[in-house]
């Protein structure tokens, strides 16, 4: 059984019960889009976006996870705050991808919080993970992930630092409520572990992305880049640039474009990672197709879109469509 999948077996019944806590939108009238909350984000000592919430009183940031199934705190926030363990939930753990995003390096617990307010929004006895082991010392205590963005329709603005959350009943298509001028749709695919790809196309091959605004860079592994683009570590036009405290060594390629089907990013500063003969990558638009020698994809991503390219979108999360619609941060 794949690695992810067997995770994601184990924390469905606990991910269920966490989910049962948050109150459902209220149905919105007809067409109208229906705002229910709009957040003003903070910027961490490193740059992330967070998201200011309230736990019991107490002020609290959490990292705006846009990739993660889990919205979860920190152990030492848990225990700061003096939460107690959510009832019926087995201590698991949780390695793969989230380790390797640096979030979760340990045991994983699930805590309840008596309440969170996130704005207006105000939900009692919620299920957050906690995680031995996770330090931040850039302020956040945490990450507010999938199991509580995606059951609103999401618009970000990060050029403004702004977060709104709608009701998802509305009539389809009418989002976009901010300008006239062109806008992009992307097709929103929901993965098996939780998470969501969102097809962008770079210099012609479609291949499925991450929103990771908690990465200062744009970064493309090199498994992708090897197959779409025959790029490797000594290919003409790559050139090393720097290292990333997650990915490791970096590199840097001329990409042309990055297009979001009818919004397109010009000469975007791509950063590749990795190593190109590892085939461990989801890579293309057919995420569930075997590739290279044989691995299937379960939940990553080839391209992870970071908070450089992010800051010149104006992006509105339609999860109840599955569809993203981007135009520019400038746009009126």
């Amino acid at each position: 059984m794949d690695a992810q999948v067997a995770v994601w077996k184990i924390f469905a019944p606990v991910a269920a019960m966490l989910l049962g806590f948050l109150p459902a939108p209220a149905v919105a009238d007809g067409c109208k889009l229906s705002q229910v909350a709009s957040l003003a984000l903070t910027t961490a000592t490193d740059g992330t976006p967070q998201v200011p919430v309230k736990i019991d009183g107490s002020a609290v940031n959490l990292m705006l996870d846009l990739n993660e199934p889990f919205s979860f705190l920190t152990s030492g926030a848990a225990a700061q705050l003096k939460l107690t363990p959510a009832a019926n939930a087995p201590e698991v753990v949780f390695r793969e991808r989230a380790e390797k995003r640096g979030i979760f390096k340990g045991d994983v617990s699930a805590v309840t919080v008596p309440e969170i307010d996130i704005g207006p929004i105000v939900a009692r006895n919620q299920g957050f993970y906690s995680a031995s082991g996770v330090s931040f010392a850039n302020g956040i205590s945490g990450g507010l992930g999938l199991d509580i963005l995606a059951r609103y329709d999401v618009e970000l603005d990060l050029a403004k630092n702004r977060l709104n959350l709608f009701d998802p009943n509305h009539c389809p298509g009418q989002v976009v409520y901010w300008t006239h001028q062109p806008v992009g749709i992307v097709d929103i695919e929901a993965m098996p572990g939780g998470t969501y790809h969102y097809d962008f196309t770079l210099d012609g091959k479609t291949i499925g992305a991450f929103l990771t605004p908690e990465n200062a860079q744009t970064l493309l592994a090199f498994p992708t880049a090897h197959e779409e683009f025959a790029l490797t570590h000594v290919a003409t036009g790559v050139a090393p640039a720097g290292t990333n405290e997650t990915v490791g060594a970096l590199y840097r390629y001329p990409f042309k474009t990055l297009d979001a089907n009818g919004l397109t990013i010009a000469n975007p500063a791509v950063y590749l990672f990795g190593d190109e003969n590892n085939d461990m990558v989801c890579d293309s638009k057919s995420h569930e197709r075997g590739i290279n020698h044989g691995y299937r994809c379960r939940g990553d991503a080839g391209l992870k879109i970071g908070l450089h390219e992010l800051r010149a979108l104006h992006l509105f999360l339609d999860f109840s469509e599955k569809k993203l619609y981007v135009t520019a941060a400038n746009a009126n």
